[in-house]
């Protein structure tokens, strides 16, 4: 998806990147909404999640329009492969946001080497003279610097809402987004590009057609990909398989669309680095884990359904305890009387 918006928005000349999200997240509406109305047993759950977590869902829906809005509008005015090394860094952002949001255990001493790669790669390929020296390749740098924290807070945010307690299906939360976005921002998409693209449409009418047709198709799909590995294998996960696509990415647009012919040996390097630290992420993230401590304490947990808090006993001595207290206790027979 990132391919074709690198291609519509920049080469090709559809420079209406407001415009190109809000027909997504109408896309979105009218692709997914039939199969909830005919899904009985989801149907029967909008209402429960509309009112139980309404201020939760305009948050993640928000945040997804936005980001995509600002990622869009970045790729008018910077290469896809910047793009794509900016926004690699959203592990760095996620470890931050869900060891305050979602209570997560402190990141490993790779770890941390890891993400330090990452936020040196990222500094080596956009702090550039040549880079900076053009104001619309500084709008996109910020433009996709911010698209990317509002990214990171939206998976956060996404992952507390498809975990257990609240356990949102990824297809009702992307209809959910889908409709608020249409709310929010397909009213300041017509009033900023409305007369533009008016124009636009009637020079190229079937062009037009065309990249709305590709480009909603590619946003429905990598939505709701998006949410089921969120559900799946967490927001950090997510982020790492995003980081997995940066290679094929980069190759891409240099074979398609000849991106990198005028990069600097700063800015490999920083390609480099970005890898690299995606890479030990990524085999810190997947390797077995070490066994826990005997004697660590309880986590307490928070059900959303109820707001109850519980604490979830962990330590191996108490549930020996608990194992050895259930067993039936023999008692030995009186000595007999001589």
């Amino acid at each position: 998806m990132g391919l074709f918006n690198r291609w519509a928005l920049g080469v090709h000349g559809f420079h209406f990147p407001l415009i190109l999200t809000g027909a997504n997240m109408v896309a979105m509406v009218l692709t997914i909404g039939p199969v909830v109305a005919c899904w009985p047993s989801m149907r029967a759950q909008v209402s429960t999640h509309l009112r139980k977590h309404i201020w939760p869902v305009c948050a993640v829906s928000i945040l997804n329009g936005v980001q995509l809005a600002l990622n869009n509008a970045s790729l008018v005015r910077i290469e896809l492969s910047m793009n794509q090394i900016i926004r690699s860094a959203s592990p760095v952002v996620i470890a931050i946001l869900g060891r305050f949001i979602l209570h997560t255990p402190k990141s490993t001493r790779l770890q941390r080497i890891s993400l330090l790669l990452l936020t040196l790669g990222v500094a080596l390929t956009v702090r550039t003279p040549t880079g900076f020296n053009s104001a619309a390749v500084h709008v996109g740098i910020l433009q996709c610097i911010l698209g990317t924290i509002l990214l990171s807070l939206q998976m956060v945010i996404s992952q507390r809402l498809l975990g257990p307690g609240t356990r949102i299906h990824p297809l009702l939360l992307t209809l959910y987004t889908a409709a608020v976005a249409c709310v929010t921002l397909l009213p300041v998409a017509i009033w900023a590009e409305g007369w533009d693209f008016a124009t636009y449409f009637q020079e190229r009418h079937w062009e037009t057609v065309m990249v709305l047709g590709v480009g909603c198709s590619c946003s429905v799909v990598y939505s709701i990909i998006v949410f089921t590995m969120i559900k799946v294998v967490s927001a950090t996960g997510t982020a790492i398989v995003g980081n997995v696509q940066l290679v094929l990415l980069l190759g891409l647009a240099e074979m398609l669309l000849d991106e990198m012919k005028g990069w600097s040996t700063r800015q490999f390097l920083g390609v480099l680095s970005t890898i690299v630290g995606a890479g030990v992420w990524t085999y810190c993230k997947v390797k077995k884990p070490s066994k826990p401590s005997r004697d660590y304490q309880s986590v307490p947990q928070v059900d959303l359904e109820t707001g109850d808090g519980t604490a979830t006993r962990s330590s191996s001595t108490s549930i020996a305890q608990e194992q050895t207290s259930a067993q039936p206790r023999v008692q030995n027979p009186p000595p007999k009387k001589d």
